[in-house]
């Protein structure tokens, strides 16, 4: 059952999420939380916010325990819930506040998850592990990827917060596929 809901969040949801905003806003000049907040699309967003957190959150926790890495639950659980957090917290036009909260949060909640995989780069398992290794190597990819548009219009735009929710949770899918096919082999 649990791997049905899975699949279902990862090649049903996943998609539909990742598509919608295209269709209501400019993806290279605004963002989701623009979307949400300012175009009133906010169960949407919070929904698309959700899934993506959740599938981060599981699929990251799915490969480290297959793998048999240590890392903080308490920390990745926390990252995770600040980033849907981050997505709660109303973002306005009018400088407040909560908007510099709104902004922090998400950029400390994405950076340590970020982190949270940079790390395994200089961990043993980095070397000795080929699968690991090429996995992890394109999962970076998907973050440079996602981190481009970013860094080439100077702000957060939809483009980029689409690319990371969307590339993400098929490519964690795919890496657990891998995982279980090399284990059959063993």
């Amino acid at each position: 059952m649990k791997k049905y809901v899975l699949q279902a969040l990862t090649f049903i949801a996943t998609p539909i999420l990742n598509i919608y905003p295209v269709f209501l806003i400019n993806i290279f000049t605004e963002n989701q939380t623009g979307l949400g907040y300012l175009y009133s699309h906010l169960f949407l967003f919070l929904l698309w916010a959700a899934n993506t957190c959740f599938l981060t959150y599981y699929y990251s926790k799915t490969i480290w325990e297959a793998y048999l890495l240590s890392y903080s639950k308490k920390i990745h659980a926390l990252l995770h819930i600040g980033m849907f957090l981050a997505c709660c917290i109303p973002y306005s036009k009018v400088p407040s506040i909560l908007n510099d909260f709104h902004i922090w949060l998400s950029i400390f909640c994405i950076s340590g998850y970020i982190y949270e995989w940079v790390y395994f780069l200089f961990q043993p398992i980095f070397t000795v592990n080929l699968l690991f290794r090429n996995k992890l190597i394109g999962l970076l990819c998907i973050f440079g990827i996602s981190t481009f548009p970013f860094l080439s219009f100077g702000s957060v735009i939809s483009l980029g917060e689409l690319l990371y929710a969307s590339l993400q949770p098929f490519y964690f899918y795919y890496w657990i596929h891998c995982i279980e096919k090399n284990k059959q082999r063993a």
